[in-house]
């Protein structure tokens, strides 16, 4: 058996070839999921934005993405946890954020990488917190108990849906395969050699760099998990690019705290020792990607915003600079 992994993508995989032990039966939950990734693209563009001509452009761009469209059409276990992590931004960002962590429990069910959502679902805690207490202790104490909350949701979705496998081979067994040998297997390297899969590291997937072949078809045609490079290429610029400007509540803060959350998370994560990442993992970044980069533009038409940017940019150089000259004197 797989312990590395939760069981409840293979229950609903399962579940669907009762009807009938085909491939389209086993594709069935990742296109759903697929269908989720494309609908809380909407809803999350639009309650970040109030537009629903850009709300509309990031669905169509998130639909047609060689990500969606790949991984929602084979059986893989990131569109559902990117599925999930979109329901619990945009639950989140309704200011629901105990029922986010619920989701994300729930999303963690699937795979253990789910939980990287809780980076940007915190940065989003925060400025939640933030509107009522500015101070240190208070932000720092609200955070850990957000935290706990996240642990605690964890623990009780793990229990309850892995519970035929507790029954099976009895709690103690479960929690040192399941849970202690899992989580030590997503901090190591997996697999090393020329035989192995093409690894990436999360900053190969903003460029097309080491991607993954999902499979090949009729035409002999490889499928790689890979989605628009230019796109990605030009959402990761603009995360870095645009880090003075976020001191400005503009909309395209809450859209920036969802892809470089999850662009952080994934990077503690390599720092941590999982070397052996997959470009397919990307997914969980594809609808984030879009909804950020989309917004940022918009935003750019006015000249009043770039302008911001750019003077950001120059207190941070001159502070700098004259810290730097002050050495000299």
């Amino acid at each position: 058996m797989n312990f590395e992994h939760p069981p409840t993508a293979k229950y609903l995989i399962a579940l669907t070839m009762l009807f009938e032990d085909r491939p389209f039966f086993w594709r069935v939950p990742s296109i759903i999921m697929g269908v989720i990734v494309t609908l809380m693209t909407y809803f999350i563009t639009y309650t970040i934005s109030k537009s629903r001509e850009i709300s509309l452009i990031a669905t169509a761009f998130v639909a047609v993405d060689p990500m969606t469209r790949f991984l929602s059409s084979i059986a893989i276990l990131d569109i559902y946890i990117a599925a999930f992590t979109l329901i619990a931004i945009y639950l989140a960002l309704k200011d629901r954020l105990k029922e986010a962590t619920l989701v994300l429990g729930i999303a963690s069910t699937f795979k253990f990488t789910a939980l990287i959502a809780f980076v940007p679902l915190l940065f989003l805690y925060i400025k939640y917190v933030m509107r009522q207490t500015t101070r240190f202790l208070d932000v720092l104490s609200a955070s850990i108990e957000y935290l706990f909350l996240v642990i605690l949701s964890f623990t009780f979705f793990q229990i309850l849906f892995s519970l035929p496998i507790i029954i099976k081979i009895g709690l103690s067994n479960w929690f040192t395969e399941s849970i202690l040998k899992a989580l030590s297997w997503h901090l190591t390297i997996k697999c090393v050699g020329t035989d192995c899969p093409v690894a990436s590291t999360p900053w190969d997937w903003f460029f097309g760099l080491n991607s993954f072949p999902l499979y090949v078809d009729s035409h002999g045609k490889v499928m790689y998990a890979a989605g628009f490079i230019p796109a990605y290429t030009i959402s990761f610029i603009l995360m870095f690019l645009t880090l003075p400007y976020r001191k400005y509540n503009t909309i395209s803060r809450d859209a920036w705290y969802i892809p470089f959350g999850l662009f952080l998370g994934y990077c503690i994560l390599w720092l941590a020792g999982s070397r052996t990442q997959y470009s397919f993992y990307a997914i969980q970044l594809t609808a984030p990607i879009y909804i950020f980069l989309v917004i940022q533009l918009y935003e750019y038409l006015s000249r009043d915003k770039i302008t911001l940017t750019l003077n950001a940019w120059k207190a941070i150089l001159t502070y700098l600079w004259n810290a730097l000259t002050a050495i000299f004197r």
